[in-house]
């Protein structure tokens, strides 16, 4: 059975089972509260893993006070439908998540629109919920503290315990991807380059990432010390891919599905059966170096 580890006082993670890699779904007691936040891919891991694990804890998805979500992607809401039928209190969303979240199959479908030919269909079991009630960014709820935190996606969100500075950061946070992946996924790098910039002035005591990104994938960086040292890796990482994205330029690559490939090979990783992923890393560093004519002799 998989089992909510403590991760932090009061904060748990459930490592839920998903097409080879796992996703975080976190549970966050206080007092008589328990706050979830994430519901994995679908109905039959609400029902298979989270519930058994909630359980395990005393807990019944009547108990939780209130659901959230770190943003909108399917395998971090495909369960929030679920989770509303078995009589969750309320659901909870930043701003920027909302119209997403109320239609998430149609923004599935959006963004595998930008690369159709690499991109696996979207998972047509995805529903929609509507909030009971919408946060904006810094606001809290209980001892959870929400912030904007785009990049990843234009909705992701962080979210600080307070009581404890764990930051439970989704998918907003990267490093070198997951093995699936083949690289780190950001849609939108230059806010990606203010979300790490943002972290790090957070100062969290410990950050609880919602996969097994590489290289943190078998230690958490959950200590102050480990927390401020994977921000600067994961920052160093976006100069790493770019040096070699303007040197596979420089070499004459101009195709973005190569030069996403070669940075899979350079970064010792398995290209995956769908690139769609890497390629929205690849042609947003392709914009930027364009758009900053940072390759001499190019403008």
């Amino acid at each position: 059975m998989n089992s909510l580890i403590q991760q932090a006082p009061e904060v748990f993670l459930l490592k839920v089972p998903m097409g080879g890699i796992w996703t975080g779904v976190y549970l966050v007691k206080d007092g008589d509260s328990a706050f979830l936040i994430d519901s994995g891919p679908d109905a039959q891991s609400v029902d298979n893993v989270i519930v058994p694990a909630l359980a395990e804890h005393g807990i019944t998805p009547k108990d939780i006070t209130c659901l959230l979500a770190t943003h909108t992607h399917g395998d971090h809401v495909g369960g929030h439908y679920r989770l509303r039928e078995l009589g969750v209190k309320a659901i909870a969303c930043l701003r920027q998540s909302a119209e997403k979240i109320r239609d998430p199959l149609k923004y599935a479908k959006l963004i595998r629109a930008k690369f159709p030919q690499d991109s696996p269909p979207a998972s047509s079991s995805l529903r929609g919920v509507e909030p009971d009630f919408i946060l904006e960014d810094e606001e809290s709820i209980g001892p959870l503290q929400l912030f904007h935190a785009p990049g990843h996606d234009d909705d992701t969100a962080v979210i600080l315990h307070t009581p404890s500075k764990a930051l439970l950061t989704g998918d907003s946070f990267q490093a070198d991807g997951t093995t699936i992946q083949g690289c780190a996924l950001y849609m939108k790098l230059p806010e990606y380059r203010r979300t790490l910039s943002r972290i790090a002035s957070i100062k969290p005591s410990a950050i609880i990432p919602g996969h097994e990104f590489i290289p943190f994938n078998a230690d958490f960086p959950n200590t102050p010390g480990k927390a401020a040292a994977a921000i600067d890796i994961t920052k160093d990482l976006l100069g790493t891919y770019e040096a070699f994205i303007i040197a596979q330029m420089q070499a004459g690559c101009d195709d973005p599905k190569e030069i996403a490939k070669n940075l899979i090979r350079f970064r010792g990783g398995t290209i995956p059966d769908f690139l769609f992923l890497a390629l929205y890393t690849t042609t947003e560093h392709i914009q930027e170096i364009k758009s900053n004519n940072l390759i001499p002799g190019q403008e």
